[in-house]
């Protein structure tokens, strides 16, 4: 990194970020930064066209001799850092490293006698470990239909044809939202669904919001107005995740949102849920990061949203 001999520190700008990349000698890494790179806007602003970023040591290391030294940051770390080159924000140097992530907002871990049952972690007390039943902000939402897939359905139903905003096939839009969250949390669409090790990561609710390296759950839990930890049975309601879903379409997720709103094939509907999910199946391939439909991950969404398609249909209020 060339420094800017031009700037002597009149102009000091700090930053928090999330370590995405370490420099293969490990004196450098790429940091994703809160307030200038979107935590997941990754079409955009790619992991590798990050700049890279030094880190400050001790005066007491061996690089006060040699001039190079590694360090332990990992890819999820939180650090704080600021910019040499003051208002230009193109040389990044990290000062030190935080505590980031869901337990920055509440310490507080897993009680003790805890066990996993399935796919979730659930208290020996879940009341008393998690301060009883979810208390978050209510929902206005009132979901209809019979069983979790077809509330779904016609959850996504009504506010599509609502906004007006879609030119695609509303049938494949939905079917492909229920297959989706069918291979996410199960066939019934489980708001209850927790997996301690999503890829070494904790995850929950119907869409796997995961907790680690790029958290989305935090502000999934923020959204619901939970304010720490929660596990099963304690995770918001069906209605509130939809109501999430529906909050990031139209915020942190608005390039997945669009493609779904043009998708005419159940194919093209099912990729533009992976560029919401992006899970295995989204990928980078010739440089790009796209969706890899001969990924087995694609194609059991794929599955799920054609059996959804053929067997689920509008059974709400008319709109």
């Amino acid at each position: 990194m060339i420094l800017n001999d031009d700037f002597y520190g009149d102009r000091f700008r700090w930053f928090v970020g999330t370590v995405q990349d370490k420099a293969d000698d490990r004196s450098r890494v790429r940091v994703r930064i809160f307030g200038i790179h979107k935590t997941e806007d990754f079409e955009r602003v790619p992991n590798d066209m990050l700049p890279w970023a030094m880190v400050l040591y001790p005066t007491t290391g061996g690089q006060t001799s040699y001039g190079t030294v590694s360090h332990g940051l990992t890819e999820g770390a939180w650090v704080v850092g600021f910019f040499v080159d003051g208002e230009d924000s193109q040389q990044p140097v990290i000062l030190g490293v935080i505590n980031g992530g869901p337990e920055s907002i509440n310490n507080s871990s897993v009680p003790t006698g805890s066990q996993t049952s399935g796919t979730g972690v659930v208290p020996s007390n879940p009341n008393e470990a998690y301060g009883g039943d979810f208390v978050g902000q209510p929902s206005t939402t009132q979901l209809t239909g019979g069983d979790n897939p077809k509330k779904v359905y016609n959850y996504f139903w009504e506010r599509i044809s609502k906004e007006g905003s879609a030119s695609g096939d509303k049938k494949v839009m939905c079917a492909a939202l229920v297959g989706n969250f069918q291979i996410e949390s199960g066939d019934s669409i489980n708001p209850q669904a927790f997996n301690p090790n999503d890829r070494g990561e904790a995850s929950m609710g119907i869409a796997q919001w995961r907790a680690g390296k790029y958290d989305r759950a935090t502000p999934f839990l923020k959204f619901c107005g939970v304010n720490g930890q929660v596990r099963p049975p304690n995770l918001p309601p069906l209605e509130k995740q939809l109501d999430y879903v529906w909050h990031e379409f139209h915020t942190t997720e608005k390039t997945a949102y669009g493609k779904l709103l043009v998708s005419t094939t159940i194919q093209d509907a099912v990729a533009a849920m992976i560029y919401y999910e992006r899970d295995a199946s989204y990928r980078k391939i010739n440089g790009y990061w796209t969706v890899d439909r001969n990924s087995p991950f694609y194609l059991k969404k794929l599955n799920k949203a054609r059996a959804a398609l053929s067997s689920l249909s509008y059974t709400g209020n008319s709109v």
